[in-house]
């Protein structure tokens, strides 16, 4: 979403400003530089589709958080899950690769101290301290959560999906279709 404004103000701007071919060229790096990461999302990882209230609020009273626990949201989008969560928790962890909305969830989540959000891969995402793990991907990336993400989680971390299952788990609980996964 992010990224179609930045398309349609680059192109207004090259068209319609006065500027010099080196600025052209600098400006052209500039908007390289800010989308390529949004193309791998789309190429490799899922697009940015906010997860409803409803389903924020079913996740929450899945997960049970406490003060001492330990969130992380794969895919942190522009923070919503991240912020709704941060008063039930200790720390809340998002990793966003899309750079436009990582930035959009920065803005968010600035006023919130125990709130992070990371311009990384979640793939490379170190989860060996989660207590909660939230995540709404995509139905062909819920096998590689099965077998990158699901064996470095500890003990009695809950894994709440929005929507797409782990097909060699069964769900611990579900509300509509969010579903909890708690590892054993």
């Amino acid at each position: 979403m992010y990224e179609i404004l930045l398309t349609i103000i680059f192109s207004l701007s090259l068209t319609y400003l006065p500027i010099s071919q080196n600025l052209q060229l600098i400006l052209i790096l500039l908007y390289i530089i800010l989308i390529l990461p949004s193309l791998y999302t789309y190429l490799k990882g899922p697009p940015f589709v906010p997860s409803s209230d409803t389903t924020i609020q079913n996740a929450i009273k899945l997960a049970k958080p406490t003060k001492q626990d330990i969130v992380y949201d794969l895919g942190c989008g522009d923070g919503k899950f991240l912020i709704a969560i941060a008063p039930h928790c200790k720390k809340a962890i998002g990793y966003e690769l899309s750079f436009l909305t990582f930035l959009a969830a920065k803005f968010k989540t600035r006023k919130f101290k125990n709130i992070e959000v990371r311009f990384q891969n979640l793939w490379k995402a170190n989860l060996k301290d989660a207590d909660i793990v939230f995540c709404f991907l995509l139905i062909r990336l819920m096998p590689e959560v099965q077998s990158r993400i699901w064996p470095q989680l500890k003990p009695n971390t809950r894994l709440i999906s929005n929507t797409f299952k782990l097909k060699s788990q069964k769900p611990t609980q579900t509300i509509d279709n969010v579903l909890l996964y708690t590892k054993q």
